[in-house]
């Protein structure tokens, strides 16, 4: 199993979902990430990340609340917002770095 790291330095793009388990606005992301992880796979991976399990993680990307998303391509951040985003501006997002 690869790594965050490995992935965010491979060549696909990768989308991390940092979360919680007890955060409402989390629960209703959830299944459009889970989409977005079937939908997308081929191209992208969609990762989430439990912040209270990924402590250091949390804190090396800097995530103040959650749900924030994180797109990566190449090792670089290319896009991030913290709160709800709905499925139309994940994937518009995503497919910018697919181009």
């Amino acid at each position: 199993m690869e790594t965050l790291e490995q992935l965010i330095n491979g060549d696909k793009s990768v989308l991390v979902n940092f979360h919680t388990s007890w955060c409402p606005p989390c629960k209703l992301m959830a299944p459009i990430v889970d989409q977005l992880n079937r939908e997308q796979q081929q191209y992208a991976h969609v990762v989430k990340i439990d912040i209270d399990e990924h402590k250091t993680l949390s804190q090396q990307y800097g995530i103040k609340s959650v749900p924030t998303f994180i797109l990566f391509k190449n090792g670089e951040i290319r896009w991030r917002r913290s709160g709800v985003v709905d499925k139309a501006t994940l994937v518009q997002q995503l497919s910018r770095t697919v181009e």
